[in-house]
């Protein structure tokens, strides 16, 4: 449907397609995208006045469109489906997102940082404009529904069953806080993602209980190399990114501390 004052009228268009179709975005005036089950893409540059039906070669169910700007968009949907854009929607490429799960929201923080969520409290952030994709630690196997951000360091996820995520700190490089009431039985220190990694690397982390946090990084001779984290923290889980461009390959290691639970992990950087 489509109108022109304003939404006090809207007349009918041929959109040649029977598919359900779940989402649209103008980039400008002329300019837009829908898409839809079965892998449907439309694409209008004349304001939705006429649309041209996509071939992606996927026939997986699309449910959610994020651009960050007139050029680049992603868009998600079932089977762990990610495609991207770099071109205004005129043309799409499949990315590996890393997972099966079924992606229902997408939203970009930055320029290069996007977030995606799905069932099964399935996160996954990229930072790279969506060449690669990590998965998060979300706390929760709910099916997690959108994910909007409302400045570069303020986000939320919203899912099933009330669940409620709340993202602070960095636009959900360092910090994501479960607020439906189901905070961390105990301390935990993860294994890095990835591992290797180059040049940049994910630490996450998680406190049943208030306490001050240090997050720190040594190389093989025991030499610190890097502060992440030296505050005290709300109960929660957390995720802190290492960056070690300005490093040499070789192996490092990172010690938490939290109240008196203290241990230490090793990662290596291959470049």
């Amino acid at each position: 449907m489509r109108t022109t004052d304003g939404g006090l009228t809207w007349t009918s268009q041929e959109s040649g397609t029977t598919n359900h179709l779940f989402d649209v975005i103008f980039t400008d005036v002329d300019n837009g995208t829908v898409i839809g089950s079965n892998g449907t893409i439309l694409h209008t540059t004349n304001g939705g006045q006429q649309w041209s039906n996509q071939q992606i070669g996927s026939l997986a169910d699309l449910s959610r469109l994020s651009f960050i700007n007139s050029d680049k968009g992603l868009i998600v949907g079932s089977e762990g489906t990610i495609l991207r854009t770099t071109n205004g929607g005129t043309s799409w490429e499949i990315v590996s997102s890393g997972t099966i799960e079924y992606l229902s929201g997408v939203s970009f923080v930055n320029d290069s940082v996007g977030i995606a969520v799905g069932s099964n409290g399935k996160i996954l952030r990229t930072i790279n404009r969506g060449d690669t994709w990590g998965s998060q630690q979300s706390g929760t196997s709910n099916f997690l529904c959108a994910v909007i951000f409302t400045d570069i360091n303020t986000g939320w996820v919203v899912g099933n069953s009330g669940t409620i995520l709340h993202t602070i700190n960095g636009g959900g490089l360092t910090g994501v806080e479960q607020e439906n009431g189901q905070l961390p039985k105990g301390y935990l220190l993860s294994q890095n993602y990835p591992n290797p990694f180059n040049p940049s690397t994910v630490i996450s982390y998680q406190l049943p209980v208030i306490g001050f946090v240090m997050l720190k990084v040594y190389d093989i001779l025991g030499r610190e190399v890097a502060t992440l984290v030296n505050e005290e923290k709300p109960a929660g889980e957390y995720e802190v990114e290492f960056d070690a461009l300005n490093l040499p390959s070789g192996i490092y290691f990172y010690r938490f501390q939290a109240g008196s639970f203290v241990e230490t992990k090793k990662m290596i950087l291959l470049k």
